[in-house]
């Protein structure tokens, strides 16, 4: 046994090679590594690789799509990537709106030939840039909204303009939205949450005020599964829960209004299967995800991680997806897939495995109606898809760090 595979048995630490997709037989001490980095696995820019604990399962992409260099792909207040029920995937980069059905082409394995056969919304120039794309729940719709306030509905498969939505109280950037059958709650970078039902001409149903969150920016707005909660989280750091039945055209109040983190709120979601368990993180002053139960106005669980929180998603009851960055390293980007499982006398959170590949912040994740595929879009200029069923069965898409050490002892 050579001498770096004896450094290896001692040491457990594993470098990989982004550009070359290898793993390296070239070792460093493991308490210089912790001492350096304090991480499961950082990235070494002097020589392009990543040095991980042999503890941890890392995942990586089964397809990549290059798209071309956009500054606003790393603007924190934006969110422009969108998987809806029918299996459409969009996201949007300054006035195109991007689209194509997942299973037409991410069969093929060239990624040009993908890239080459995305169809195209155009949004006037006037409008401003795309800043949110969002579908409606059984996938027909999809709203486009822009830096200036202005909203446009499409029936996305027959790529039909079908109205646009306009107001006063929006009259700047749009960052997030979100669908409750037919009504489309919007919050934009004043502060101000509004919610529409598309079906009648004088839309607006409910302007929540701005003062609720210090008419600072809505990061993220998400409704429950049963449609009757909507969470809000902002650029003031506070979390507002709203409820739909007691909803006011202008007088509207929360139900409950949380001041626990200590940063912006841009990752939040509800789980799929319990209409009131929430998940939200904070950002970089902040760097915790908290698990709620708004029946009981209960914080569950708290976790301080060493990230800024970007996204988060629920997977299923038991798997929640976070997408992190690491101020420590600013080349190191993760996307980490936690175990969870709670009941009454016991909550259980843990490290499941990493989805490495990005080489820039990520800030944009969705996963597929079948909940089996996520794609994530980083400013590195790449749309990245993972396979999150049966990983250890997929062939080439999975390093095992025990397995390869065990392989070459």
């Amino acid at each position: 046994m050579n001498k770096d595979r004896k450094i290896l048995h001692r040491e457990s630490i594993l470098l990989y090679n982004f550009d070359k997709e290898e793993l390296y037989n070239n070792y460093y001490s493991n308490r210089l590594c912790k001492s350096i980095f304090n991480l499961d696995y950082d990235y070494n820019i002097n020589n392009n690789k990543l040095i991980y604990n042999t503890n941890t399962l890392l995942i990586k992409p089964f397809k990549n799509l290059n798209i071309k260099e956009d500054n606003e792909l790393d603007n924190y207040y934006l969110n422009i990537l969108c998987w809806n029920k029918r299996n459409i995937i969009s996201f949007g980069q300054e006035n195109t709106c991007f689209y194509w059905k997942y299973e037409n082409y991410c069969n093929n394995n060239n990624s040009d030939n993908l890239n080459n056969k995305l169809q195209k919304i155009y949004i006037n120039k006037e409008e401003g840039n795309i800043t949110n794309i969002s579908s409606s729940n059984e996938g027909k719709y999809i709203a486009i909204a822009t830096e200036k306030g202005i909203i446009s509905i499409w029936d996305i498969e027959k790529k039909i303009k079908l109205r646009v939505l306009k107001n006063e109280y929006q009259l700047n950037q749009i960052g997030v939205s979100d669908w409750n059958n037919y009504i489309l709650s919007t919050g934009s970078f004043n502060g101000t949450i509004i919610n529409r039902d598309i079906r009648i001409k004088d839309s607006i149903i409910s302007i929540l005020n701005s003062n609720y969150h210090n008419e600072d920016s809505i990061c993220s707005l998400k409704w429950n599964k049963d449609g009757t909660k909507l969470a809000s989280g902002g650029n003031d750091n506070l979390l507002n829960i709203w409820t739909l039945e007691k909803l006011t055209y202008y007088n509207s109040k929360p139900l409950l209004i949380k001041n626990d983190h200590h940063a912006a709120i841009r990752a939040l979601s509800w789980s799929t299967e319990d209409n009131d368990l929430l998940i939200t993180g904070g950002g970089t002053l902040d760097r915790t995800i908290k698990i709620w139960n708004i029946k009981e106005d209960e914080l569950i669980h708290s976790i301080k991680t060493e990230d800024q929180i970007c996204s988060l998603i629920w997977r299923n009851n038991n798997e929640i997806i976070s997408s992190i960055n690491d101020f420590n390293n600013f080349n190191n980007k993760k996307i980490l897939i936690w175990n969870y499982n709670y009941n009454i006398s016991k909550t259980f959170i843990s490290k499941k495995y990493y989805l490495i590949g990005h080489k820039k912040r990520v800030l944009h994740i969705a996963k597929s109606p079948d909940n089996n595929t996520l794609i994530s879009l980083s400013s590195d200029k790449t749309l990245k898809f993972w396979n999150l069923e049966n990983n250890i069965k997929k062939e080439n898409r999975y390093y095992s760090l025990e397995n390869h050490l065990n392989q070459i002892r």
